[in-house]
């Protein structure tokens, strides 16, 4: 009786896997060193780096999603934690208040209208 051992090959990993973190990286410490446009806060402009940096990680599968997913939220919290408040002059949010931007999404009720959007009109 014979017996066949399948030997695992290990996975191609493209340049843009290997280097797609260091890549994001670059891309939101150069957006957030650049002088903010007229009318954007900093807080605004920081989530905008924040945006590509992670477009940029998905894109790339730098990193698995849910380590992505953990990056990001401590990324929402410090840049956001230490920006200058958008209303009053001279105050600065908190790493509290970060905290609460970065998870108040997941607060946010509108699952449920989509989850029962999705079981009363399922796609054809």
């Amino acid at each position: 009786m014979s017996q066949s051992i399948s030997v695992l090959k290990p996975q191609e990993i493209s340049i843009l896997q290997r280097f797609g973190l260091f890549i994001a990286l670059a891309a939101l410490v150069g957006l957030m060193l650049i002088p903010a446009p007229t009318g954007l806060p900093v807080a605004g402009q920081r989530m905008l780096a924040l945006l590509v940096f992670s477009v940029i990680l998905w894109m790339t599968e730098g990193v698995s999603y849910p380590v992505s997913a953990a990056i990001i939220a401590s990324l929402m919290t410090f840049p956001i934690g230490t920006s200058p408040h958008a209303e009053t002059v001279g105050k600065f949010y908190t790493t509290t208040e970060g905290l609460t931007m970065a998870l108040g999404g997941f607060a946010n009720t509108a699952w449920a209208l989509l989850s029962a959007q999705h079981c009363f009109c399922p796609p054809p």
